[in-house]
């Protein structure tokens, strides 16, 4: 009978040795990807039909976005951010703010602080009855803006092809 070892999304194995299967660049590639996905849907559907799609694709890139910023500073292993953070943008926002990573003005850590339960409890995703107070879209793409450009204006300064 074969062993079974445990899996996990994020690490891959070559030659039976563990191997990470997301870096910094994935990362924030994904963190782009659900931004524009966003920026589309908002864009084209701007009488709120689509309002709950809109915010979990933003509020994932924003995600995805604080993670490639540690990453590409810190180069740390991919379970450690999913084990020490998983879906938690506030814990992930006031890291990476306290690192320096990025700079976010008061209604921006505002807007995070106040969505990030409904976020890393899946209530973005999924219909439950009663109210919810969420700040309106904007400050969200303002936020991903800010870590696209950062994370790019870092890339630059760094090796990537350890990244490759």
């Amino acid at each position: 009978m074969e062993n079974k070892r445990e899996t996990n999304p994020s690490i891959g194995h070559f030659r039976k040795k563990p191997i990470e299967r997301t870096n910094a660049l994935t990362l924030n590639r994904d963190s782009v990807e659900y931004f524009e996905s966003a920026k589309i849907l908002n864009k084209t559907f701007s009488d709120k039909v689509l309002f709950k799609p809109t915010y979990f694709l933003i509020l994932r890139s924003i995600e995805l976005g604080f993670k490639s910023l540690i990453k590409i500073n810190e180069s740390v292993p991919t379970k450690l951010l999913v084990d020490k953070y998983g879906h938690d943008i506030n814990k992930l926002m006031n890291y990476c703010i306290k690192k320096q990573y990025i700079k976010l003005n008061r209604e921006e850590k505002e807007a995070i602080t106040l969505i990030n339960t409904y976020y890393k409890s899946k209530l973005i995703e999924y219909t439950a009855i009663g109210y919810k107070e969420i700040p309106l879209l904007h400050y969200y793409f303002s936020i991903a803006k800010k870590i696209n450009e950062n994370f790019h204006n870092i890339a630059e300064t760094v090796d990537t092809k350890k990244y490759i």
